[in-house]
């Protein structure tokens, strides 16, 4: 996880750390916090392009929604992630 988080969010028993991973990408790491004891990693994407702001996060029924823009401003989108098996 890098060590400059670019944005959080958190349910009651999942935590979302978002970080740049260079001008056109966004690395996301999701932690299972359930477990009153202990955190566990649970899964990792890439997103294209930067957040747009703290608020570009969200979660709802175990996905993750997340909006980006390309850096100049040309393409936003919004991105649905799901953790899988394997």
């Amino acid at each position: 996880v890098s060590p400059t988080p670019q944005a959080l969010t958190a349910s009651p028993t999942l935590l979302y750390v978002a970080a740049s991973a260079g001008a056109d990408s966004t690395d996301v790491h999701r932690f299972d916090t359930s477990d009153p004891t202990r955190t566990d990693y649970r899964a990792s994407g890439s997103l294209p392009g930067q957040l747009l702001n703290q608020y570009s996060l969200s979660e709802f029924d175990g996905r993750l929604r997340a909006a980006t823009t390309k850096d100049d401003g040309s393409e936003s989108r919004v991105t649905v992630l799901e953790e899988q098996a394997g």
